[in-house]
C-alpha cells in the first residue's frame, strides 16, 4: 500500500468519524420567519409538571427570520412564547426543525417542517382552535337570544356544549391510543375545556395508565415518563384511602 492510498484512507477515516459525531450530536436546529415581526423575540421555555422552565431568548432579525442551535438533554415538550400566544415543539436530536407564523397570532397561524413529533403537536392544537371557536360561537347565540327565547336557546346551548366536550374528549382518547410512545400523548392526557379536565385522573386513571405504558417503552428513563408514574401512583394511593 503507498503513501497516497494511505494519506486517502486516512481522510476517508476521519470524515466518517465526523459524521458520526455530527450525527451523535446533543442539539437541533430551530429556524422560521415571523410575519409582522421586526426584530421580535420569542421564549423558549420547557414544559414541566411544576410549570415551566425558561430556557433561551431567541431573537429574530427584521426580517422575522431566526435560526439558533438548541442543546437537548433529553426529549420533552417546549414552548415558543410570543406576546400573547404559543406554539408547542417536541423535537429529537439532530432534527432541523423551521417554524413560519404570525408574530401577532403564533398557534392559529404556524406551520412546523422537520419534526415529526411538532406536527402531532399541531394536530392537537388545531383542535383546540377550533373548540374554542364553537364555544366563542355558542355564548355569542347565547348572548344574542331575547329574553323569550333565552331558556330555550340556553338547553341547546347545553346540549351543543355537551356534544363538543363528548367529541374532544373521543378526539383525545382516539388520539392516545393511535400515537401510544409519543410524549405528544402527555398534552392529548392533559387537555382542558374551560378550565375542566376532558380526561379526569379521577375516572379515567386507566386511561393514565395507557400512556405511561406507552412512554415506559419508548422513553422508561425520561423525566416525563418518571413524573407521570409517580403522579399515578400517588392518586391510586388516594383512591384506595
Amino acid at each position: 500500500m503507498n503513501m497516497k492510498t494511505i494519506k486517502i484512507l486516512c481522510i476517508a477515516a476521519t470524515l466518517c468519524l465526523f459524521a458520526a459525531c455530527s450525527n451523535n450530536t446533543d442539539t437541533y436546529r430551530l429556524s422560521g420567519k415571523l410575519e409582522n415581526c421586526d426584530e421580535c423575540t420569542l421564549y423558549l421555555m420547557e414544559m414541566q409538571s411544576q410549570g415551566v422552565k425558561a430556557l433561551d431568548t431567541i431573537k429574530a432579525n427584521k426580517n422575522g427570520s431566526f435560526s439558533v442551535d438548541e442543546r437537548l438533554d433529553y426529549e420533552s415538550i417546549f414552548l415558543l412564547q410570543g406576546p400573547s400566544d404559543y406554539i408547542m415543539i417536541c423535537p429529537k436530536k439532530g432534527e432541523k426543525i423551521n417554524i413560519a407564523a404570525d408574530y401577532a397570532s403564533l398557534s392559529s397561524t404556524y406551520n412546523v417542517k422537520g419534526s415529526e413529533e411538532s406536527s402531532k403537536l399541531k394536530l392537537l392544537s388545531d383542535k383546540q382552535i377550533m373548540t374554542r371557536v364553537a364555544l366563542k360561537a355558542m355564548y355569542d347565540q347565547l348572548n344574542m337570544a331575547d329574553a323569550d327565547s333565552y331558556d330555550t336557546v340556553r338547553q341547546e346551548i347545553a346540549a351543543k356544549y355537551k356534544m363538543l366536550r363528548d367529541n374532544q374528549r373521543s378526539f383525545l382518547i382516539n388520539y392516545i391510543n393511535t400515537n401510544k410512545g409519543s410524549l405528544t400523548t402527555l398534552v392529548a392526557l392533559y387537555r382542558n375545556m374551560e378550565n375542566s379536565p376532558l380526561i379526569d385522573f379521577k375516572t379515567d386513571l386507566d386511561v393514565y395508565k395507557n400512556v405511561l405504558d406507552g412512554l415506559k417503552k419508548t422513553y422508561p428513563d425520561n423525566v416525563n415518563t418518571k413524573n407521570l408514574e409517580q403522579f399515578i401512583n400517588q392518586a391510586e394511593q388516594l383512591q384506595n384511602k
